[in-house]
Order: structure tokens, then C-alpha cells, then sequence
């Protein structure tokens, strides 16, 4: 029998247990205006995700997406070349969050 948390909805499925994948923020950070990397030995805990904040001050300008990737146990991070309608632009800090599940 599994110990921990377990949710159940009104029919009695499980919704949420605690012995599986859940998941977990490791962290959170501004990005600059140029590319870089970090490394955080969590990371390979398990699966790492990533999300993107871009400040609202910045929503108008045509700035550059800023681009995550991970290998093993570092986060790294660039800008792409034009955004998403092909015009050049420029790079504004974003604030990345992540974790793994």
C-alpha cells in the first residue's frame, strides 16, 4: 500500500499522490541582456523545465526570445537572432523560473 499524500476525486480516482512526480522550482533568475549559463547540481534530480518572463515594460519592443536549453547538470540561455515576426532586434533581460518533475 503506498504511503504519503494522496487526493482522490468524487469517484474515488486518484488525482494527486505525493509518491509520484511532482513538481519542483529550483530557481529563479535574471537573465541580463547576454547569453550565459548556470549550473545547479539539482538539476539532474530529474526532468528539467523552464519557464520565461519577459518585463512588461519590454512587451512593446521588438526584443528578442530568449532561448533555454540544459545539458546534464547546467541551465544555459541565449537570444535569438530575430523574433517571432523576422525582424532583428534587441535583448532585454528576462526573468527565467525552473525546476524539474
Amino acid at each position: 500500500m503506498p504511503q504519503g499524500l494522496q487526493c482522490f476525486d468524487a469517484n474515488g480516482n486518484v488525482i494527486l499522490d505525493v509518491t509520484g512526480r511532482i513538481t519542483r522550482v529550483l530557481g529563479r533568475f535574471n537573465t541580463g541582456t547576454s547569453p550565459g549559463s548556470l549550473v545547479d547540481v539539482n538539476l539532474l534530480m530529474g526532468n528539467p523545465w523552464y519557464f520565461t518572463q519577459i518585463p512588461s515594460s519590454s512587451v512593446r519592443d521588438y526584443c528578442r526570445q530568449c532561448v533555454v536549453s540544459f545539458q546534464g547538470e547546467t541551465l544555459s540561455w541565449t537570444f535569438s537572432v530575430t523574433n517571432a515576426s523576422g525582424i532583428s532586434t534587441h535583448n532585454v533581460p528576462y526573468i527565467v523560473t525552473y525546476g524539474v518533475y
